[in-house]
């Protein structure tokens, strides 16, 4: 038996800490910022709390701790009242906050002066796994804390494994986090979707969770995520928390982090065509808003831009062709919500729109789409600018009153007939497909990087 302390009685912590006093038998000690916290738990469990991490840490073999993020885990470990101050010579902390693998390496580090060991230890199995005991820890420190620890964790773990020196065991759960996001986003989209359906979703699971759709997430989710609800064993803000850590590691690791937009710019909440827009900001300073990292950690922005305009729902749209021309581009175009189904509405090129939101969003260079679906259209227009009360405006009004009273001006170009769908270079386009190409680049005065002509990867023009 081992005299032990736990600090922070989460979600997590809590079951943990009562493997710990119940399964393993050992001598516990707890610690929580809310006292009554902590009370409640002794008086349920037995063991003893503290006032503070260092009195907890007295005279323990092994301090253990679940906190929420990097500055809760220097607050409990480090400072006067810390653990490391309470903390006898040789004694371990084990830390298993999904926390960065810098703090990790850095309290290591101060661990190793102060004659401690320290083990980065966290876990995945989330809240059922704790109060289960039954969690998966990945541990990152020395050999011989490793082989004191591993017997104690193994209270409350199924499965223990020392990935490495101090930081390894943080870099592992954020390789766990990355993979878990996946399957929990496709098995949520596939709920949804089996509800919409009007399928039986307990009978489809029952069926799919037998063939390779079959995931761990999917066996011990799938109920309360048909109930609604998505905090019980996955928390959605640690969640967020875990996938910024990844992103700021990778960040600093030299990783090349690809960020793809979901709507266009004129949709966002902001800046778009107000109040005909999204929710959410759409450009690309969102990337920012969304995942926390700074607005210079982007080095190249690619505008992606279709051959024609389309727009969904209602709201201003002053190229567009309410025609046999427009059903046309429409059906080759397979221009209809993937969802619904509803037809979008589809129109001529929008120079003015494109360059407006090529300044909003700093783009470097841009990539058309659906170059193909325009073939066979003996005249193909670009709109250059637009008229407003007797006004040329080359850029798009502020206000969407004035948007939907523009009449836009066009530049005119012959078509083409070829199928260009198996075109590899630009050499092999038609010479009107290339003249509207380098039309459509001198407008938004950018250079062009990337032409599709088809739909699979193998369609896609690089320009050197």
């Amino acid at each position: 038996m081992a005299k032990v302390a736990f600090l922070g009685l989460g979600v997590m912590g809590a079951p943990m800490a009562r493997h710990l006093k119940v399964k393993g038998g050992h001598d516990v000690v707890v610690y929580n910022r809310t006292t009554a916290k902590a009370e409640a738990w002794v008086a349920a469990n037995g063991g003893a709390f503290a006032a503070t991490p260092a009195e907890a840490a007295k005279d323990c073999d092994i301090v253990f701790a679940c906190v929420g993020n990097d500055d809760d885990l220097r607050a409990v470990a480090v400072g006067p009242e810390g653990a490391f101050a309470g903390m006898k010579p040789g004694a371990i902390f084990c830390d298993h906050t999904t926390a960065s693998a810098d703090v990790a390496r850095e309290l290591a580090a101060e661990a190793e002066r102060l004659g401690l060991a320290f083990l980065d230890a966290p876990v995945s199995g989330g809240q059922a796994g704790a109060e289960n005991g039954v969690l998966t820890v990945m541990v990152g420190g020395t050999d011989a804390a490793f082989a004191t620890a591993e017997p104690v964790i193994a209270a409350f773990a199924r499965a223990t494994t020392h990935m490495g020196p101090a930081g390894a065991g943080q870099l592992a759960k954020m390789c766990n986090q990355i993979c878990i996001a996946g399957l929990v986003q496709g098995l949520a989209e596939a709920i949804h979707f089996a509800h919409k359906a009007g399928l039986d979703v307990e009978k489809l699971i029952a069926t799919i969770s037998k063939g390779a759709a079959q995931s761990w997430q999917m066996e011990n989710r799938w109920k309360t995520m048909d109930a609604g609800s998505f905090q019980f064993g996955f928390a959605v803000d640690w969640m967020r928390k875990d996938l910024g850590i990844v992103l700021d590691e990778a960040r600093r690791n030299g990783k090349r982090i690809l960020f793809e937009g979901a709507q266009g710019s004129l949709l966002d909440l902001v800046y778009g065509s107000y109040p005909y827009v999204t929710s959410s900001h759409t450009l690309s300073g969102g990337i920012s808003v969304g995942t926390g990292l700074p607005p210079r950690c982007t080095d190249k922005i690619i505008g992606v831009y279709k051959a024609y305009s389309t727009r969904v729902g209602e709201g201003p749209f002053p190229t567009e062709l309410n025609s046999e021309l427009g059903d046309r581009i429409r059906k080759q175009g397979n221009e209809y919500g993937a969802t619904t189904g509803r037809p979008r509405r589809v129109g001529w090129f929008d120079t003015a729109a494109a360059k407006y939101t090529a300044r909003l969003n700093g783009i470097n260079s841009f990539a058309l789409t659906l170059l193909d679906v325009l073939s066979g259209i003996p005249e193909l227009k670009i709109c250059t600018s637009y008229w407003l009360d007797g006004q040329r405006l080359k850029t798009v009004p502020s206000h969407h009153l004035d948007l939907e009273a523009v009449e836009p001006e066009y530049l005119s170009l012959p078509g083409w007939e070829a199928d260009i769908s198996g075109c590899t270079s630009l050499s092999k386009l038609p010479k009107s497909a290339r003249d509207y190409l380098e039309a459509v680049q001198d407008l938004i005065e950018k250079p062009l990087e990337l032409v599709s002509v088809g739909k699979e990867r193998k369609q896609t023009i690089v320009i050197k």
